[in-house]
């Protein structure tokens, strides 16, 4: 197979492609009917597998045959496969993981959790035995990548969801949630979120729902205590934040609070509190909506900054890949001229017992040693040959090296390299 950047290849079905409906369908796939599927195929192989992408990296030469596979594998789920999928060779291939490592192609600019799937996909594959080491290569050098764009850039700086943006807030207004007591008031989809998002941050939590059932379930969920609306003043009493996550209008006025300093989220579509008073630190949507949009702002200013490194890292995998596959070549030219050194030293020892002489000790030993030396004597000027060869991306004195030494064109390094 011929050593090259261009063996990278990978199927893409993403929010930005495809649309979330066809990232859906293509993860109902199990990865394990991925991997079947292209046993025998190619020599290594990774799936990553999100909410909003389902990607498929291969490292080998048959490109035809694989894609011709999966989307066979692909269109008893997507409809139309062949239209939403796109199928990317090369360095478009690794630009494209690092992109998605570093959160600029996700659907929330600059998003954290990407990376940590990455990896995962990176570990998965390695437990079914499909990472070989140009795979292992591009998917631990884009982790490497995504945190260095997160620590050298503010693109994940901000929360770019409203959720997220009411629980940034009560943290900095709060000076921390730990032990604080909040109470949230809807056990809905939002009330769910912001009951695990403060559930994770420690907070001591309270949800109250119109209907009591709900409430319990989600309290349940996340170790909180729960009632219904009829708490309510009672609960806000001692209570240092609401947050409000409900439909159908009013169902909190000034009379409700307490007659101290309580902050007040509300991202309740109508608004959910009327009247709040002037004790009361009340946040809106409206609010929290610009926020976010300040945020989405802040991080797209950070572009540029992550373009520039993406292209410093990827010329420096380029680097990285040629010296392996310099490296390749040397334990090949090594293993070859290990092979003729100790033949010719059998023959040599032999042609000196047939004369008579006693071969046996140090004799031997000496033979042994000199043979080695005056092998890694020869290779050391084509070690270095090669390594220069390497880093100058010039593949073609590679594949000369390994014809000549070895003997064979097995494993011919492509100029494409570079």
């Amino acid at each position: 197979m011929r050593m090259s950047v261009e063996n990278y290849h990978a199927l893409l079905i993403n929010h930005r492609l495809s649309g979330l409906d066809a990232v859906r369908a293509a993860s109902s796939i199990p990865p394990k009917e991925i991997y079947l599927g292209l046993i025998g195929a190619v020599p290594e192989l990774t799936v990553l597998s999100t909410c909003n992408r389902f990607e498929i990296y291969w490292y080998g030469e048959q490109t035809e045959r694989v894609t011709e596979i999966l989307l066979d594998l692909l269109s008893r789920r997507v409809i139309d496969v062949s239209e939403k999928a796109e199928i990317v060779h090369g360095l478009t291939t690794v630009e494209h993981l690092f992109r998605v490592a570093s959160g600029v192609d996700s659907l929330l600019l600059g998003e954290n959790e990407i990376l940590g799937q990455v990896k995962q996909a990176m570990e998965d594959a390695s437990m079914r035995g499909s990472l070989g080491p140009y795979l292992r290569l591009l998917f631990h050098r884009a982790v490497i990548v995504g945190k260095r764009v997160r620590r050298e850039t503010e693109i994940s700086k901000g929360a770019l969801s409203v959720p997220s943006a009411a629980i940034r807030l009560a943290e900095e207004t709060l000076s921390g949630l730990e032990g604080k007591k909040v109470v949230i008031i809807g056990a809905g989809k939002a009330g769910g979120l912001l009951a695990t998002m403060l559930s994770s941050k420690g907070a001591n939590l309270c949800i109250l729902n119109r209907t009591v059932h709900r409430a319990r379930s989600l309290a349940e969920r996340v170790g909180a205590r729960w009632g219904g609306l009829d708490r309510i003043r009672d609960e806000l009493i001692t209570s240092e934040a609401v947050f409000l996550a409900v439909s159908g209008g009013p169902i909190l006025s000034r009379e409700d609070l307490p007659g101290r300093d309580l902050l007040i989220v509300d991202i309740s579509v109508p608004p959910a509190i009327s009247d709040p008073g002037p004790n009361a630190r009340l946040v809106t949507m409206e609010d929290l909506e610009r926020i976010v949009e300040e945020n989405r702002g802040r991080r797209e200013k950070e572009l540029p900054k992550v373009e520039s490194i993406l292209s410093e890292e990827i010329e420096l995998f380029v680097r990285l890949l040629n010296r392996r596959v310099a490296d390749e070549v040397l334990e090949r030219v090594v293993s070859r001229a290990e092979e003729i050194r100790k033949r010719e030293l059998r023959r040599a020892i032999s042609s000196l017992k047939s004369k008579g002489v006693e071969v046996e000790g140090d004799v031997k030993f000496l033979l042994e040693m000199m043979s080695r030396s005056i092998v890694r004597k020869v290779l050391h000027p084509v070690f270095m040959y090669a390594r220069m060869a390497a880093e100058r991306g010039d593949m073609s004195r590679l594949n000369q090296i390994a014809e000549m030494l070895c003997g064979d064109r097995e494993g011919e390094f492509s100029q494409d390299q570079t």
